[in-house]
């Protein structure tokens, strides 16, 4: 199992509710299975998450907020999440549709990004 050889775990998350408390939940639960490996010799990595798809709107921001509330405390600080954000742009779609990395397809920015 992948997880089990990882030293770090990097999840992505759309800054949405209904995907931060599944997230929340879902990886919580997923840790308090494999825990007990680490009796076996097996310790999980810190797992990290990952906000992508970041808009520039209050409900985005509230929603990072309530994803990094739900997810460190009840995961007793196993899951935490990065203050690096990657913002939504229309870029990230062009590049996937011409199979080209974002940073060869738009090489710099003109308008503003969600910070």
């Amino acid at each position: 199992m992948a997880v089990l050889a990882a030293d770090l775990l990097i999840s992505p998350i759309p800054p949405e509710l209904l995907s931060a408390r599944e997230f929340a939940r879902g990886t919580i639960g997923i840790i308090e299975r494999l825990s007990h490996m680490a009796d076996r010799g097996f310790p999980l990595g810190n797992l990290y998450g990952l906000i992508y798809r970041m808009d520039r709107t209050a409900d985005a921001r509230a929603s990072a907020e309530a994803l990094r509330a739900m997810s460190y405390g009840p995961s007793r600080g196993r899951i935490m999440i990065l203050d690096t954000i990657v913002p939504a742009t229309v870029a990230y779609r062009e590049a996937a549709s011409v199979r080209q990395p974002v940073h060869h397809w738009e090489r710099s920015r003109s308008g503003s990004t969600p910070k």
